[in-house]
């Protein structure tokens, strides 16, 4: 299956340590900068399907952290780190070009 990629914003627009919740053909997006490698997730919690609102301030190590309660996931794997969630989240792959960022629409 080919992948198709959505331009979402430019590099410049993320910071070490940082995310930012996109929208792709309807669908939250998470993306987020660790050790200089922009990493996207889907923006539901496995744990209660709710989205994932304000997680700017719930980034750390490279991991998400749900704000409702607390579950967290690895930004790389998408594998679920801590109670209650125990389910993963979907991972999307990235590239950058000339500074922009893309994110494939085909889960990976």
């Amino acid at each position: 299956m080919i992948s198709e990629y959505v331009k979402v914003c430019h590099e410049s627009e993320l910071s070490e340590g940082t995310t930012k919740v996109i929208e792709i053909d309807g669908d939250s997006v998470i993306l987020a900068k660790h050790d200089g490698v922009v990493y996207a997730v889907e923006g539901y919690c496995s744990h209660d399907s709710g989205e994932f609102k304000g997680v700017d301030n719930h980034f750390c190590d490279g991991q998400i952290e749900c704000p409702r309660h607390h579950g967290r996931f690895d930004i790389k794997t998408g594998e679920a780190t801590r109670m209650p969630a125990v389910a993963p989240i979907s991972t999307y792959d990235v590239k950058i070009e000339n500074g922009e960022v893309f994110v494939s629409i085909e889960e990976r």
